[in-house]
Parts: C-alpha cells; sequence; structure tokens
C-alpha cells in the first residue's frame, strides 16, 4: 500500500529487509493483482487488528485469489495528527477508515465539529495536506518526516499497544519450522451442530486455534466464511488429521498457507 510512509511498507521492510525493490499500490485488490499476474512475487497486505479485528477486505480477496499466505508481521501501530502548520485552523482530517475507527474516541473528544474524510491510506492523506493549510492528516512518525509535516498530536489511538498484523501473499510453499500457524477458509453447512462438527476434530487432536472469524461470503447474502488460525504447520500429522475430518463435515475447505509465527 503507497504512498511511501504506510504501516504496509513498514510491516514489508521489516519483513523483507531494504533489498527489496518496493511496488507502491493504490488498494489491496491491486496488491493482490499484482501478484497474481507475477509483476511482484509477494505482496503484503494488513488481515488484522487488534482494536478492530479482521480486515475484510484482505479476506475478502483471499477467498476470491488463489495465492497462498507465505508469512506475517506484527507492527505496533501509533497514531499522529500532522498538518503544514499546526497554527492553522483545522477543517477537515485525512486518514485510513482503519485510522480514524481507531482514534474515534479522541477525534470526538478533541475535534468532535471536523470533517473527517478517508482516504485510501494514511500515508496519502499525509502527502495531501502538504498543499492544504487547513487540512491535518493522522498517520505514521515515518509519514511525519517523510512529507515534512508539523506534528499536533502524537499517540492519539484509543487503545494503547495497537497492533497491526500483515500477511505476506504468493505462491510459494513454505516448509516446517520451530514454531508455525496455519491458516483456513472454511464454509459451513446449513445443518445443526455445523460449528461444533467444524470445531471438534481440532479439539480431539489438540490443537489451539488462535483465530476464528466470521466474515460474508463476497457476493452472497447471508452466507458466511470462518477465517481459522491453528497452531502448528499443515505437514503436521496432528493437523493433516483434523484438517482431513474437518474437509469431510464443511460445504469448502481451503488451506491458505503455514508460515512462521510473527514476532513482534
Amino acid at each position: 500500500m503507497g504512498p511511501e510512509g504506510t504501516f504496509t511498507q513498514e510491516a514489508a521492510l521489516k519483513h523483507f529487509g531494504h533489498g527489496v525493490s518496493p511496488l507502491d499500490c493504490g488498494t489491496v485488490d491491486e496488491i493482490f493483482h499484482q501478484v497474481e499476474t507475477e509483476n511482484a512475487q509477494y505482496g503484503v497486505v494488513p488481515i488484522e487488528n487488534s482494536s478492530n479485528g479482521v480486515i475484510g477486505t484482505s479476506l475478502d480477496m483471499l477467498y476470491s485469489h488463489d495465492l497462498s499466505i507465505c508469512g506475517e508481521v506484527e507492527i505496533e501501530v501509533a497514531h499522529h495528527l500532522m498538518m503544514q502548520d499546526q497554527s492553522k485552523e483545522i477543517k477537515v482530517i485525512y486518514a485510513h477508515q482503519q485510522a480514524l475507527d481507531q482514534c474515534h474516541r479522541w477525534l470526538a473528544n478533541h475535534y468532535p465539529n471536523t470533517e473527517l474524510r478517508p482516504v485510501a491510506s494514511n500515508a496519502l492523506g499525509a502527502r495531501m495536506v502538504k498543499d492544504e493549510p487547513n487540512a491535518a492528516a493522522i498517520a505514521s512518525k515515518v509519514a511525519l518526516n517523510i512529507y515534512g509535516l508539523q506534528r499536533v498530536a502524537k499517540n492519539i489511538e484509543d487503545n494503547a499497544g495497537n497492533v497491526t498484523r500483515f500477511i505476506v501473499i504468493g505462491k510459494d510453499t513454505v516448509p516446517k519450522g520451530i514454531n508455525d500457524k496455519t491458516s483456513l477458509l472454511v464454509v459451513t453447512k446449513h445443518v445443526s451442530g455445523a460449528l461444533f462438527d467444524l470445531l471438534e476434530p481440532f479439539k480431539e487432536n489438540k490443537i489451539n486455534l488462535l483465530q476464528l472469524a466470521r466474515h460474508p461470503i463476497p457476493g452472497v447474502k447471508w452466507e458466511y466464511l470462518f477465517f481459522i488460525d491453528i497452531e502448528g504447520h499443515k505437514d503436521d500429522a496432528n493437523v493433516k488429521d483434523a484438517i482431513s475430518k474437518v474437509e469431510s463435515r464443511v460445504s469448502k475447505l481451503e488451506i491458505l498457507g503455514s508460515y512462521p509465527v510473527a514476532v513482534l
């Protein structure tokens, strides 16, 4: 996600280092497209926030594209309010919708009558306010420095310790490691006890569920999928057994990938 200065860029550099050739994309959809068409080897997209939960757009793309999760990165998110000249009145605040949600209470207390305008990324908002004297943006400290803005307030997120989890998408299969996680997409049948049938094999195989999130299936009214993270690698014997049993009980099961657990 671009332009320069986004948390997604920070996650990409944390995972791959500075020896990569980054390609800025305007949307999550575009990131998936670039990887699927092999214009990029990997993509980095947000999948979950400790305050807001799973990112629906990324789940929609995982459901509709044949790409794997090859890794994950966790970034501690600190939001800063910034503008060209902090002596000016703020009439509009730009930020990604996720950032506006994560700073909702702070904004309601400090700028209750100011227009909040969602944009594609926080860094884009920061770049925009360089040319708007009565506009401010919510973005990272990195964006503050890149775009030469003045900080109005720091750490304005409502919940301290706010962390966003990013996934690395690609076409590779990751071999077993020491501390792995496996992600699944599951669509259950419309029968009594369907959720119990889904969960029971994991309990029988003593597998810890790290994530169980329900999300609407794109384009299908009142139909839902489950995004599931479990401990272990898909090649572990107990994980294989559990997935095999679950697959026989549900309408659809897709292994998104096994990969090392992120270190914050």
